[in-house]
């Protein structure tokens, strides 16, 4: 089993500047081993924990995170008129 922790970053891009963001790292459950990180998903820390929290209540297995992080930032967009 996996379990899914926020991570924090700072980060510094030529185009947008300084910001900080919020990640995804994934834990083996046996082992205590980082399995996986991905980097700046998220702008705000709530959203970053609701969505590890669900990831944990679910049991989401490592092969279907980077699916589901890319359905939930689609979730995200605003609507174009």
């Amino acid at each position: 089993m996996v379990t899914y922790r926020v991570i924090c970053e700072k980060i510094i891009n030529n185009a947008l500047g300084k910001y900080t963001a919020y990640g995804i790292c994934a834990y083996s459950n046996e082992t205590g081993k980082e399995l996986a990180h991905i980097s700046d998903i998220f702008l705000n820390q709530d959203d970053a924990t609701a969505f590890a929290d669900k990831c944990n209540s679910f049991n989401v297995e490592l092969v279907h995170l980077p699916v589901i992080i890319e359905d939930c930032l689609l979730e995200q967009q605003p609507t174009s008129i």
